[in-house]
């Protein structure tokens, strides 16, 4: 494990603090975040997830510059991570203003239209929830009073300032310190049902180790009572809605879509299914078309 990792291990990073608000990435929760803390787990970005990290990684530097240019100072990278007894941070830059004030500074690089537009809201320019998060973090494990957000987005340059937020970062350090209470007594946080702590808990658990059944929980057998009600109630809401697509089906009959007095289109187009290691087939798809003809 690189000496990297190894740092990051000690304590929760900014990058780490959106999770703990379900801001982070759709690969984190909070359950697996924890065992990266305790067992040195590394994060499994999806590919989509992996692609914008090394394209951020790879533009950091060009932003920084543009950033320095921009501001007319040079804004520089610590080498060592601000660090507490459990909130910590790798800095992109920092530097000082006019007046002398400590300012950090994060950098990313929007990757898409979709990206930008949480930039800008009705009011104006706008922050991204997670982005939001982990200044706020690095302002208090600096002591800076502000901060500046950076995006690149092709040959344009955003810049949001960030105030520090002190009713958000006194909640902050309290789900700091609750999460990490769970770290020091290697006690998992309560699981949530989200494919990222589910992933966690199969890579954590890829086979089993011993034959004889464990003890579970007592609550384990009202788990089990839960669960088989909501598979009947699943049973039943999927029985209702396949009745009600066919509906639709006989509705549209040899037509290609069908279109509601609202204004809403069903389209039951005919799907090819090439031929790879099973053989090729065609069948016809059933789909409610976004927004209205």
């Amino acid at each position: 494990m690189s000496d990297f990792h190894e740092t990051r291990r000690r304590f929760i990073g900014s990058s780490d603090a959106p999770v703990l608000w379900g801001k982070g990435y759709a690969s984190q929760s909070l359950y697996s975040l924890w065992r990266s803390k305790v067992f040195g787990d590394r994060w499994q970005p999806t590919a989509e997830e992996q692609r914008r990290l090394d394209v951020g990684n790879a533009m950091e530097p060009i932003i920084r510059d543009w950033a320095s240019a921009e501001l007319g100072v040079m804004i520089e990278k610590p080498t060592v991570p601000f660090d507490s007894r459990y909130m910590g941070a790798h800095l992109d830059g920092c530097h000082y203003d006019e007046h002398r004030e400590f300012v950090v500074d994060e950098f990313k690089h929007i990757g898409g239209w979709q990206q930008r537009s949480q930039w800008f809201d009705a009011d104006g320019d706008a922050v991204p929830d997670g982005y939001w998060i982990q200044v706020q973090h690095q302002l208090h494990v600096s002591g800076a009073e502000y901060g500046l957000l950076w995006g690149m987005y092709g040959d344009e340059l955003l810049v949001r300032k960030i105030d520090r937020d002190e009713e958000f970062l006194r909640r902050h350090v309290e789900q700091c310190k609750a999460f990490w209470g769970y770290v020091e007594r290697r006690e998992p946080p309560p699981v949530d049902g989200s494919q990222a702590t589910t992933d966690a808990i199969v890579r954590a658990f890829p086979r089993p180790a011993k034959v004889e059944p464990v003890t579970l929980p007592a609550d384990a057998d009202e788990w089990t009572a839960d669960i088989k009600k909501l598979d009947e109630q699943i049973k039943r809401l999927e029985s209702t809605r396949d009745e009600l697509k066919n509906k639709l089906r006989a509705a549209i009959g040899d037509h290609e879509a069908g279109r509601t007095l609202s204004g809403q289109t069903w389209t039951w187009k005919l799907q090819q299914r090439k031929s790879y290691t099973v053989a090729a087939s065609e069948s016809r798809v059933l789909k409610l078309v976004k927004g209205k003809s």
